[in-house]
């Protein structure tokens, strides 16, 4: 019996460079090998979280994705966290084709909301503008007690 190749970040990358995808937090996808069998709505929340858990927060209050750009969070009305979690999806289909159901909108859109529940995901408004002295601006926060920016 033939020897499967190990699904690692690297095999993943040497996969898409060709595709125009070049993303390097794709090194971090797949680091470990993952049997297909196995892969499931949760493997691919992981990844996403592993890829992308510092970027995202659902608000439960408002309904909606929020994304940080590096100094700010957005409300995200353009699906990013989808296509980010249909790429994803993307990968593990083209390493593995019994994994095809992966390769349709219905399960982005499941794997999507099952992410939003993840307690590393989820919020509620509360956690916005918790300190009345930070001010937030689209080039980062101002400390309005201390002038720092």
């Amino acid at each position: 019996m033939k020897e499967r190749q190990k699904i690692t970040g690297h095999y993943v990358l040497a996969l898409a460079k060709p595709h125009g995808w070049h993303d390097p937090r794709l090194l971090n996808l797949l680091d470990e090998p993952h049997d297909p069998a196995r892969v499931n709505d949760d493997t691919i929340i992981g990844q996403f979280l592993k890829l992308y858990g510092s970027e995202f927060r659902y608000d439960h209050s408002r309904g909606s994705w929020y994304w940080y750009d590096g100094a700010v969070w957005h409300i995200e009305k353009t699906q990013l966290a989808k296509s980010f979690i249909r790429g994803i999806c993307k990968q593990f289909v083209d390493l593995e084709p019994k994994l095809k159901t992966l390769g349709y909108e219905r399960a982005w859109a499941q794997i999507e909301r099952g992410a939003r529940s993840d307690r590393r995901l989820a919020v509620t408004s509360d956690v916005w503008n918790t300190d009345d002295f930070l001010l937030s601006t689209p080039s980062g926060t101002v400390n309005l007690r201390t002038g720092e920016f």
